[in-house]
């Protein structure tokens, strides 16, 4: 799975949230067929939007055309005349060049359908016994150990565009390794734009249920639901307000919370209230799921621009943050939406996060390069003002178990780590090669491993441990800190030990000799032991 196109989004699956042993999907004939007619209804959906917009486009030029008259009238009716006949030409034009076209398509159905294309594979030779055929050299079972999945494991989902196609790609990180080795991928229907990890299972009325499931959001109105444990899914589980049809074939759209009507840009999973999902959309509005009967609950209308950006808040699991373009940020209680807390920030609000260490305070980043803390108990001016970029911060990080610690993206391509317990201050600005930064996240079992990115290549784990300035800024705020911190510099004490001295270069000794007092002045024990 070569990683191609840019990252548009991410997120991490905690240790012990997928199955050991993933399902493999068997797709039957009549799921096939299912999917194909599907896939024909979006089609002629798309086609009669196309034509819907032709019209429109058509009855406005015809106002114009009409604004535009003069006092000749003969004239008018001798053009009026031969346009209407010249429209009846187009009209048969027209029906003739759609019942070729359908025919075209009955044609390559057939062609795809009936097997004519398996004449490029007519030597392939076929084995009733799989061990009999050459090519496979992979035993069931060691193909089984492939997909296989620790405990120690954490999944990282990241949401590409490749060559205009949109795709979901889960890969298993494995801290103690430190290997990142692609598991598996799904092919999209639209761009991916937002995604959420969700621990519940859809459908399912027990509230204690568990899940390992994936909420994507895309620029289509619906949201989808992918189970992360099967393999090679050809659709979502469960789609989220998917319109219905109507006998004609056309959208319906219902009155009574049908779902958005505008790309969906941002989702949160309630941790605390397990059944209820949240999403934003460009169509302006928040709306709340229920995820057991998979239905929209309630739809706020508080902002009157694209919102891009919602979070719960992680103690008060009924607050909800939200925040749009032109820098509106509000927080409500999602029980009593009429108490709105709003602040005015500077630009668009790009990204949005409670603070882990203190759930009164949020950071949100704006499209000018700005990072605003606000607290939640004093609305409308913010804690702190920022500028952490020269471009727009369009992703924002905070470790779950190191206070202070931040992360900062962006499209001037650098990675930046911050201290923001108290007064904030930059420890560590690095571009990684990934290009314009677009997302990131710190895994959840690890307040030091940032997942990043961007426009080039695939994912770039950051081990924030390996930066000297990090780790002397951080290392006493985190036990699990300070023992990786000197595990690290144990290692490079051992390994500098064992090397044999063969008069080695002198530059480059004295290069892997600052590396070695540099990782290990953080441990004295070891520095001393090494000295002796």
């Amino acid at each position: 799975m070569e990683s191609q196109g840019l990252t548009a989004c991410s997120v991490w699956v905690p240790r012990g949230a997928p199955k050991a042993q993933p399902t493999k999907l068997e797709v039957t004939e009549d799921d096939l067929a299912r999917l194909m007619e599907e896939t024909k209804e979006q089609l002629r959906d798309a086609t009669l939007e196309d034509e819907d917009a032709d019209d429109v486009v058509t009855d406005d030029d015809d106002d114009d055309d009409d604004d535009d008259e003069g006092d000749d009238n003969n004239e008018g009716d001798d053009t009026k005349a031969m346009k209407e006949e010249e429209g009846d030409d187009d009209d048969d034009d027209k029906d003739a060049e759609m019942d070729a076209a359908e025919d075209d398509d009955e044609d390559a159905e057939d062609v795809t359908l009936s097997g004519a294309n398996l004449s490029s594979i007519k030597g392939l030779t076929y084995y009733k016994n799989q061990k009999d055929d050459p090519y496979i050299t992979l035993d069931k079972d060691d193909d089984e150990e492939d997909f296989t999945i620790s405990p120690t494991d954490n999944m990282l989902v990241l949401g590409r565009i490749d060559d205009g196609l949109g795709r979901l790609e889960m890969h298993i990180w494995n801290e103690e390794e430190d290997s990142l080795f692609p598991h598996t991928d799904v092919m999209l229907s639209s761009f991916p734009v937002c995604m959420e990890w969700v621990g519940y299972d859809p459908g399912n009325d027990d509230d204690n249920s568990t899940g390992n499931i994936l909420a994507l959001g895309t620029m289509e109105p619906q949201i989808e639901l992918w189970d992360l444990d099967v393999l090679e899914a050809p659709e979502p589980a469960v789609t989220l307000g998917k319109p219905k049809k109507t006998k004609k074939g056309k959208k319906k759209v219902c009155e009574a919370y049908p779902g958005h009507r505008d790309a969906v840009l941002g989702l949160a999973w309630n941790r605390g209230q397990r059944t209820l999902l949240a999403s934003a959309s460009a169509d302006t509005t928040v709306r709340l799921w229920d995820l057991n009967s998979t239905q929209c609950m309630r739809t706020y209308t508080h902002h009157t621009t694209k919102v891009e950006n919602v979070k719960w808040n992680p103690q008060e699991v009924a607050v909800l943050a939200t925040g749009a373009h032109g820098g509106h940020v509000s927080v409500f209680d999602t029980r009593t939406p009429e108490a709105v807390a709003t602040w005015e920030l500077d630009g668009d609000v790009e990204c949005l996060e409670w603070c882990p260490w203190d759930p009164a305070m949020f950071i949100a980043g704006t499209s000018n390069g700005t990072v605003f803390k606000c607290s939640a108990r004093a609305p409308g001016k913010p804690v702190f003002t920022l500028k952490a970029h020269d471009a727009a911060v369009s992703c924002v990080a905070l470790s779950p178990q190191i206070e202070g610690l931040m992360a900062t993206g962006s499209p001037d391509e650098h990675v930046k780590v911050w201290d923001v317990k108290d007064k904030p201050s930059m420890i560590l600005s690095k571009d990684y090669d990934l290009g314009p930064v677009f997302t990131m996240g710190f895994c959840p079992d690890s307040g030091y491993q940032l997942a990043c990115g961007g426009h080039h290549g695939g994912a770039k784990i950051v081990h924030l441990v390996e930066s000297g300035p990090v780790l002397r800024r951080f290392r006493d705020r985190n036990t699990d800190f300070t023992k990786r911190a000197e595990k690290l510099a144990k290692e490079v004490a051992e390994q500098r030990a064992a090397e044999v001295p063969e008069a080695p270069d002198a530059d480059e000794d004295a290069g892997d000799e600052r590396a070695a007092e540099e990782a290990i002045a953080y441990n004295p024990r070891v520095a001393g032991s090494r000295r002796k």
